[in-house]
């Protein structure tokens, strides 16, 4: 079975809804689980994570950096205090950044799992120390303005290209497991598979007539380099 967490978070909405369609289109084979804006949602995701079978594949499609996975959001998560914060539901202004941190390493011990998240590459080295069975992890996954000017070096960056990147990204990762997923394919296949899909879509980008086409390339071209698989690479999909 292939499990997809997807916390809620407003500023990757996208990514909740390609984690629904990858749900959709693995049928049968997946099941989808939203982590919401609480502790105790957080608490129960935890709990099932820990019931599943160590031949479950896990994709966890988030946030994240180089020692954790990010949890969810509320819809003013980043309003900080003040003399309305009381008044507020407290889900509002939920602000989970330690879904998976040092703390807890151990909650995918002899798992196997995908993170498409941001410096997920530095962070399945840690969690494969802590006993994770195989991690397929990303680098620096530039999602917006501010992130395409310091990770990626772009110099203007523009809303059009922040969208055109992360419908790319997130189209790529998508057709990667439903391609190893119909081909019966291994976990090294997702990885695999996403290389190529990012080489299609940097080719259609390149023939294309788009402003900063070249840049955008250059990103994806980059990121698609970073992908790393750990541990057991030959664990069916």
């Amino acid at each position: 079975m292939i499990r997809i967490i997807c916390p809620q978070d407003p500023t990757i909405r996208c990514v909740e809804r390609q984690a629904g369609k990858l749900n959709r289109r693995l049928d049968k084979a997946s099941k989808k689980y939203i982590v919401k804006p609480n502790d105790g949602s957080k608490f129960r995701c935890h709990q099932l994570i820990k019931s599943w079978s160590e031949d479950d594949l896990i994709i966890f499609m988030g946030h994240g950096r180089s020692d954790a996975l990010f949890g969810s959001r509320g819809k003013m998560f980043n309003i900080m205090g003040g003399d309305n914060a009381k008044d507020r539901d407290t889900d509002d202004i939920y602000n989970d950044e330690s879904f998976v941190d040092e703390s807890n390493y151990g909650l995918f011990a002899g798992k196997s799992v995908v993170c498409f998240t941001c410096e997920s590459d530095e962070l399945g080295k840690k969690l494969m120390e802590s006993g994770a069975k195989a991690i397929v992890g990303f680098g620096k996954m530039p999602s917006s303005k501010i992130e395409l000017e310091q990770d990626a070096h772009v110099k203007y960056s523009t809303k059009t290209m922040v969208a055109y990147i992360n419908g790319a990204l997130n189209v790529a990762f998508r057709e990667a497991v439903l391609r190893a997923h119909r081909m019966k394919g291994v976990i090294e296949d997702v990885a695999i598979y996403f290389k190529m899909e990012m080489r299609r879509q940097v080719s259609l980008l390149l023939h294309s007539k788009a402003k900063y086409r070249y840049c955008m390339a250059n990103v994806l071209y980059d990121i698609a380099r970073t992908v790393t698989v750990m541990g057991d690479k030959k664990l069916k999909v």
